[in-house]
Formats: C-alpha cells, sequence, structure tokens
C-alpha cells in the first residue's frame, strides 16, 4: 500500500507552538509512515533527519526554497544565488538519506516565459542531481509551459519527475488536468483541499473543501501510482478548525488521508 506521509508546516511552532520533536512523536503514535519538510538550512536538515530515525520515520522528501524562483529565468546575480541555494538544498538531501527534492518552477499568475539563461540554470541543477542521486520532483503550479519543457527535454533522465500537486490543480491550474499529461512521471504527491477558486491555494485537510477525490484518486489507479501519498498542509488555522488541538488535527488529518487510501485501493480492485 502506498504509504502516508505529511509535512511539517514551516510556521508550525511560531502560529500553534508544535516543536519538531512533538511533530515526530505525534504522527509516528498517530500512524504516519514519513514526513517532509521545507529546506531552510543545512542544520535544520540534519535535526530533522535525527527526529526521522528515532521516531522510526520516512524522511521521503525536502522541499526546496521558492519565494525567489522566478529568478532563476532571469539574467543576473540573484538567478545565480537561487540556483546555488537549490544545489544546497540537494546537497544536505544527499548527505541525510532524502531521496526526492520537490521544486517549483514559477510563482504567480505573471511568471516569466522560459528562457535561454534559464534553460542553462536548470540544466546545471539536473547534472547536479545526477551526480547527487537525487531525484528532483517538480511541481505543478500555474505554468504548464515549463513542466512540459522539464519532462520532454529530460525524457530519458530518471531523476527527473513530477510530484502531483492536487489542491494547485483546482487552485492555481487554469483547467488542467496533469496527471494524464505526466502521470507516468509522478513520483510524489502533495495533497490538500481548496474551494476551486482561483489563487485560493488555502492548504485544507482533504474532503473539508470542494474538491472531488474520487476523480483523483482514479487518476492514481490509472497511472499505477505507488508512491508516498502525502499530504501538504498549513496547520489548524482557526478560521477552519476552531477548538482543535494539534494532536486533534493530525489525528484528523490521518483520517482523511487514510480514507484516501482506502478510495485507490477501490479504484484499483475495480480494474481487475
Amino acid at each position: 500500500m502506498n504509504p502516508l506521509g505529511i509535512n511539517y508546516y514551516w510556521d508550525y511552532e511560531k502560529k500553534y507552538g508544535l516543536k519538531r520533536e512533538e511533530f515526530c512523536s505525534l504522527i509516528a503514535g498517530i500512524g504516519f509512515d514519513g514526513f517532509f519538510s521545507v529546506w531552510r538550512d543545512r542544520a535544520e536538515t540534519a535535526l530533522f533527519a535525527d527526529c526521522a530515525a528515532r521516531y522510526g520515520l520516512c524522511y521521503s522528501s525536502l522541499h526546496a526554497p521558492y519565494a525567489a524562483v522566478n529568478e532563476m529565468w532571469l539574467p543576473g546575480d540573484a538567478g545565480n544565488a537561487v540556483l546555488a541555494e537549490f544545489c544546497e538544498s540537494l546537497s544536505d538531501a544527499a548527505d541525510n538519506g532524502i531521496p526526492v527534492v520537490v521544486m517549483h518552477m514559477s510563482s504567480g499568475d505573471a511568471a516569466p516565459p522560459i528562457t535561454d539563461i534559464g534553460r542553462d540554470r536548470y540544466e546545471k541543477l539536473v547534472n547536479f542531481a545526477v551526480r547527487k542521486g537525487i531525484t528532483l520532483a517538480f511541481e505543478n503550479q500555474r505554468k504548464l509551459a515549463n513542466l512540459a519543457y522539464m519532462f520532454e527535454t529530460y525524457a530519458d533522465v530518471p531523476n527527473v519527475r513530477f510530484c502531483w500537486d492536487m489542491g494547485h490543480e483546482s487552485a492555481l491550474g487554469p483547467g488542467f488536468a496533469y496527471m494524464p499529461m505526466f502521470g507516468p512521471k509522478a513520483v510524489y504527491t502533495h495533497i490538500h483541499d481548496n474551494f476551486c477558486v482561483h489563487n485560493g491555494d488555502i492548504h485544507l485537510i482533504p474532503f473539508d473543501g470542494g474538491i472531488d477525490y474520487s476523480a483523483r484518486v482514479r487518476h492514481l489507479a490509472e497511472n499505477g501510482y505507488t508512491g508516498p501519498l502525502t499530504l501538504e498542509l498549513s496547520g489548524p488555522r482557526p478560521e477552519y478548525y476552531e477548538g482543535l488541538s494539534n494532536e486533534a488535527y493530525l489525528h484528523r488529518a490521518f483520517d482523511a488521508l487514510n480514507k484516501l487510501r482506502n478510495m485507490l485501493q477501490d479504484e484499483r480492485e475495480k480494474a481487475l
């Protein structure tokens, strides 16, 4: 069965008082198989890796930084600095036994187009990932062309793969269905809910918004996806989860994800 995972929301401790150690203890006790975190620096990655080992969890991916990702396509030192930071996150993943680094390729509705300097930087990034033995999982955002470019250009490079973000497909993608296009490349998922309004990317627990998960699991089954089913949530925000403790919130999240996994198994059995 697909392993179940969840993210450590980058602002958990500041907003909700949930520290790294308590998070790992809670999710291990609840039944999650693993987690991912957003890369900040080498020291924090090592601390998460230590937590994962002590609680028997899989540190299944590292999310590369994304705030300045558009600079990758633009001339100047800022783009070179972003590339260097990406490479640092890959090095930390390799040093800590994290197999996948998830990456954005653009940000915002007015993201830059594909450029020669951007192609050159991503070529360097892919080559670095190959040397480090890391899988790059490029995530669907608002733009289709950059994903298509990567998967066509590096069709024969096993390190270049797809992270299907189910929530982004409903809140950011203008009507695109990504799995029929890129499903064979999928190695990772980001699962969260929203109300299917453009730019309403609110990262709710599945089944708490408006996404049709029956269609989502059908796409997973049709593509033979066996990788992690991983939540990407923004914590027990009071406007949606008033009164829920961190532990109750994580239990609710696990139950929803386990329901989705059962739906996926049912979908597979229909095809037998």
